[in-house]
């Protein structure tokens, strides 16, 4: 598997995120960020992001179950939050990850929220 990580701008997004991602047809992994702020801020969403996709995999969650429930709940901002996602699991475990990362790369995170929520 070949993963690939790009920066967008976030009006490139398939919706109103900040990561994204989908595997391709030969199985390898695409992982789309929005530009922020800072390149540490783009590196936290996109190891959250890898880790998501690689346990949604392991665990048999299908990125189109993914899909269908983003697409649903975009409108209600933070839709990956909500209980009953069926990567509710995968998204808490990426959420560690993203934060030893930004811990470790000496990121405020609260500055790392707000410009995430903005």
């Amino acid at each position: 598997m070949n993963v690939t990580i790009v920066i967008i701008p976030e009006d490139e997004q398939r919706y109103d995120t900040v990561g994204d991602w989908q595997f391709d047809s030969e199985g390898n992994l695409h992982i789309k960020v929005s530009k922020l702020s800072d390149w540490r801020h783009e590196m936290c969403v996109a190891i959250h992001e890898l880790t998501e996709a690689l346990l949604c995999k392991q665990n048999g969650v299908t990125e189109q179950q993914v899909d269908n429930w983003d697409f649903a709940h975009a409108d209600a901002g933070s839709n990956f939050n909500e209980v009953g996602a069926p990567y509710e699991k995968e998204h808490y475990s990426a959420c560690v990850t993203e934060l030893f990362l930004g811990k470790e790369l000496g990121v405020n995170y609260d500055e790392y929220l707000n410009e995430l929520e903005g």
